[in-house]
């Protein structure tokens, strides 16, 4: 359509009306919003109709799906309704920051894929959806929270302590029992293995609680 002069594709109106209808309904009813989709028992004793604002947050959802459908299809739509959400609270257990997030993937998403779409000359769509993909794989890897490598980071740290922790037990106990140094091995009481028992006990040592004599440690003063 043309308006002041101006060449406008058709489903930029329409979905320009439907982001300025949705934006305004959930600024002006946030709170409700909020409290109904995480404790609809709550809502209705505050006096709320939790229906009412759920079929309020349908309708809304149905409004955007019919609009995008008409403009871009079913891959684009359903991707960019799933996958933002997904890779946001991977970041974020926050609602206003999960949105924030899912705007900033989708719109990484649309553009990368298009730009990646037109040097492949493939579906744009479908680039964008597989954007889309990528971002939320990176999230479950790197994510600072709920990422397989954060994650895994601190199962080590934790593992690293208790076995640090097991060691300085037995040490202070041997030296109760006035047994002497203790020759460094792999600890009975521990599963993880002997390499993390091995940074376990150079911890120790690296804030001074053990200190080597020999082949064996034994406890400082401050350990």
């Amino acid at each position: 359509v043309t308006i002041g002069g101006l060449d406008i594709p058709r489903a930029a109106i329409t979905l320009g009306s439907v982001l300025v209808l949705v934006s305004g309904v959930i600024a002006l009813f946030w709170k409700e919003f909020k409290i109904v989709s995480f404790d609809g028992a709550l809502a209705s004793a505050m006096g709320l109709s939790a229906t009412l604002v759920h079929y309020l947050l349908m309708g809304l959802v149905a409004v955007v799906a019919v609009a995008c459908f008409e403009a871009v299809g079913s891959i684009l739509v359903v991707a960019l309704l799933i996958v933002p959400p997904a890779t946001a609270h991977l970041f974020s257990d926050r609602l206003a920051t999960m949105m924030g997030i899912s705007i900033l993937v989708s719109a990484i998403a649309a553009v990368g894929g298009y730009v990646l779409a037109d040097a492949s000359n493939t579906s744009v769509s479908g680039m964008i959806a597989v954007v889309a993909g990528m971002e939320f794989a990176l999230a479950v890897i790197w994510s600072p929270r709920h990422g397989l490598v954060s994650r895994g980071l601190r199962n080590l740290s934790l593992s690293v302590r208790i076995a640090a922790e097991d060691f300085l037990g037995r040490l202070y106990r041997e030296e109760e029992m006035k047994s002497g140094v203790r020759p460094l091995r792999p600890l009975e009481a521990s599963s993880a293995g002997p390499i993390v028992d091995w940074f376990g006990v150079r911890s120790l040592a690296w804030r001074r609680w053990v200190v080597q004599r020999g082949r064996g440690w034994e406890l400082t003063p401050l350990g």
